[in-house]
């Protein structure tokens, strides 16, 4: 008896193994009387499965009042499987298609586990199957590197996530714009939260531009887009504009990082904002991925940012950028979190960085600098120029002056960066 087991184990881990052939495989599942399978069982490609599970997994906390938000909820279809889920405030749908949905069904698992077991295989296909007696249910995950059983959450709804809202006007464009746009403004949200607008990113369509804006207040940072010279971005709509919280931000960015090369829907019903990601991977034409992201979107008006931008300047100072990039990281080296001010210090042809006085010791940094001008010193935040420093593109950059008190400015093609001072000592 136990020599039977023994070669029926091995015959079935084999034929699992292998792709599906004249029902062999099904006759081998059905040989297995401790595995009901009546619930849930898909298999499909194990690169498309990744990529649309690490999107979902982007939203999901990682701990939580609510234990069920830690998990995702798999909901296989006739044609597709879906995999949801949410943190209450941004909820989160991959879809993939193209797969084969043995017996359509829901289960609910663990997040993590699932996203790091199919992380770290090999296998090139996945065979996934709910076994559930009564109140209990596990997920089997064959694999042909290993087979593993996750404990599946019955008895336990899972939150509903709102679809996509198909017929809505919507802006259309490459995903790697959207992209783009978000790592160049987001970075100057208020993360402290001293205003409640200011805490996300302005997304605003007029029907000549699109534009993305963030500020707290001691940078501002814009990105604008002229709708008529760009045959990229397609829209549906006369206006649009919206608030997006910055944590909805980070999560668009993780998704868009993990894979989003393909074409992007954003639309805005009400209080909610909408955006669809079509996902690059391994397999994507043959099993293609969607994402489907919902938000709220911050209430409140956005203030007039662009008042504090001045329309010329009297000076202006060119650095090269990689040379002031590391300048400025280097005299950041000797800051401390209550005292995180440098030092510009400029004169006629150069330029000179150092840190404002700690206990931690000091630094002077000389820069080449392209300045025609009275000799001036400022303090900067490093950590705000640094940012800037970093979304800009080319060998040089141009700061331009407006005066005491009102910072520095850089504009490049598309996109206007604004650095406020800070006070000095007896300066």
């Amino acid at each position: 008896m136990i020599c039977g087991k023994l070669v029926y184990g091995l015959v079935r881990k084999t034929v699992m193994m292998l792709p599906p052939l004249n029902g062999l495989k099904e006759m081998v599942m059905a040989a297995d009387a401790s595995i009901t399978t009546t619930g849930f069982h898909v298999r499909c490609q194990r690169s498309g499965l990744v990529t649309a599970l690490q999107a979902a997994d982007a939203v999901v906390p990682s701990s939580s009042a609510k234990p069920i938000l830690t998990n995702l909820l798999l909901d296989a279809h006739t044609d597709y499987l879906e995999i949801a889920a949410t943190d209450l405030q941004v909820g989160l749908c991959s879809k993939i298609s193209q797969l084969e949905i043995v017996v359509p069904g829901q289960v609910v698992v663990s997040a993590r586990k699932l996203v790091n077991i199919l992380k770290e295989s090999r296998s090139r296909t996945v065979d996934m199957m709910l076994d559930q007696h009564n109140d209990t249910g596990q997920l089997i995950i064959e694999l042909s590197d290993g087979t593993y059983r996750l404990p599946a959450v019955i008895g336990e709804s899972f939150p509903q996530v709102s679809a996509f809202p198909e017929g809505e006007p919507a802006v259309t464009m490459p995903a790697n714009i959207l992209a783009t746009m978000l790592k160049r403004t987001s970075f100057a949200v208020d993360r402290e939260r001293t205003s409640a607008v200011l805490s996300g990113v302005l997304v605003r369509m007029d029907g000549e531009q699109l534009l993305m804006a963030a500020t707290d207040g001691k940078v501002l940072a814009e990105y604008c887009l002229d709708l008529a010279s760009s045959d990229k971005i397609q829209v549906e709509m006369d206006q649009l504009q919206a608030i997006i919280p910055a944590a909805t931000v980070s999560h668009l960015m993780r998704i868009l990082e993990s894979g989003g090369q393909g074409m992007m829907y954003l639309t805005v019903v009400g209080k909610l904002i909408f955006v669809r990601i079509q996902l690059d991977h391994e397999d994507a034409q043959q099993y293609p991925v969607m994402v489907e992201l919902t938000s709220r979107c911050i209430d409140g008006n956005y203030p007039p940012y662009r008042n504090a931008l001045p329309s010329g300047s009297s000076q202006r100072m060119t650095f090269n950028r990689d040379e002031l990039a590391s300048a400025v990281r280097r005299t950041a080296l000797m800051t401390s979190s209550a005292s995180p001010g440098i030092i510009l210090s400029l004169r006629s042809g150069a330029a000179e960085l150092s840190n404002l006085f700690n206990t931690a010791g000091s630094v002077q940094i000389p820069l080449a600098c392209d300045y025609q001008g009275e000799a001036i010193r400022m303090g900067l935040n490093a950590g705000y120029l640094n940012s800037v420093l970093k979304s800009l593109d080319g060998d040089e950059v141009i700061f331009e002056l407006n005066g005491p008190g009102k910072g520095i400015i850089t504009r490049q093609e598309n996109s206007t960066y604004l650095v406020m001072p800070i006070s000095l000592p007896n300066a």
